[in-house]
Order: structure tokens, then C-alpha cells, then sequence
């Protein structure tokens, strides 16, 4: 149970209260489930011992040192976590196209032409729920053609089979 006067401190670097689940206390920081993260990546940039006095709450760690080093290197475990694929909002196309993207969908191109027949299926079966969609799939697979008009664009989704 967080004691009211670190409840407080950390309702107050976090601006809003605690919800009944971010409370939840578990075995260890490798256990943290995404609400704790989440709680932990808003307060530790504003007020890092806030980040620990939480994690030293929320957890049965009793090492000190330990929550310290999470804490501070929080930025690192961020960076591991949100290792770039490539694609800036893989996320959004996989809800779009309802399943993860594979490995030879996600490879980056040198320009429109020489992208794979399965990454043309995935730019089709894209444009048909969304050409935004699409075209930001394009641009995040072949960088050069950010600066390719949208018309382009538009013809070049037309083109496909």
C-alpha cells in the first residue's frame, strides 16, 4: 500500500490521481505491467523521485539501488522498448490491415519501383481502406518520396495491382 504523503508527491508529478490498477503491486520491475510503465515514462522526465518512490511502492523490490538504476536509465529501457522497425506507424498499418506485418513487408526500398510484390499487396490492400494510409506505408518504406506529390502518389497506388 502507497503511503498517502508518496501517493500524493506522485499524484502531483503525474497530474491526476492514481487509478485503483496503476496500484496494483507486483513481485518485481521486470513483472511491471503497461499501466506502471506508462505511469513511470509520464512522472521520471518531471520528477524522477516521484518514478522511484512509485516503483518502490508498486513493487515487492526491496532493493533500493536497483529501482534507482531503473529509474535513471529509464530512457534506455524506452529506447529497447520502442527500437524503431522502420516503419513510424507500423502499429496504425497492422490495425488497418488487421495482422502483423512480415519481415519482408517492413524492409525499407530505394524508391517505388523496386518495392516487393508482397509490399505492393500491402500498399494495395491499404489504399482500399484508407489511401493516407497508404501513401504514409510508401513514404515510411522509400523516404525519398516524402517530397513526391500526392497526386504521384495517388497514381502510383492505381497502378498497383
Amino acid at each position: 500500500m502507497m503511503e498517502p504523503e508518496h501517493r500524493s508527491y506522485v499524484e502531483n508529478a503525474l497530474g491526476r490521481p492514481l487509478t485503483d490498477e496503476e496500484l496494483v503491486i507486483v513481485a518485481d520491475l521486470a513483472s511491471l505491467p503497461p499501466s506502471h510503465l506508462a505511469v513511470i515514462e509520464w512522472v521520471y522526465r518531471r520528477d524522477p523521485f516521484a518514478a522511484i518512490r512509485y516503483l518502490r511502492a508498486v513493487t515487492n523490490d526491496d532493493n533500493p539501488s536497483a529501482v534507482r538504476k531503473f529509474v535513471l536509465g529509464f530512457d534506455e529501457f524506452i529506447a529497447q522498448r520502442d527500437k524503431p522497425t522502420g516503419l513510424r506507424f507500423r502499429q496504425l498499418y497492422e490495425s488497418k490491415l488487421g495482422r502483423e506485418l512480415t519481415a519482408d513487408e517492413t524492409v525499407g526500398a530505394t524508391s517505388l519501383q523496386s518495392i516487393t510484390r508482397a509490399q505492393r499487396e500491402v500498399a494495395h490492400a491499404l489504399a482500399m481502406k484508407e489511401r493516407g494510409v497508404a501513401i504514409a506505408y510508401l513514404q515510411d518504406l522509400v523516404p525519398q518520396v516524402r517530397h513526391t506529390s500526392w497526386a504521384d502518389m495517388y497514381v502510383f497506388l492505381e497502378s498497383l495491382p
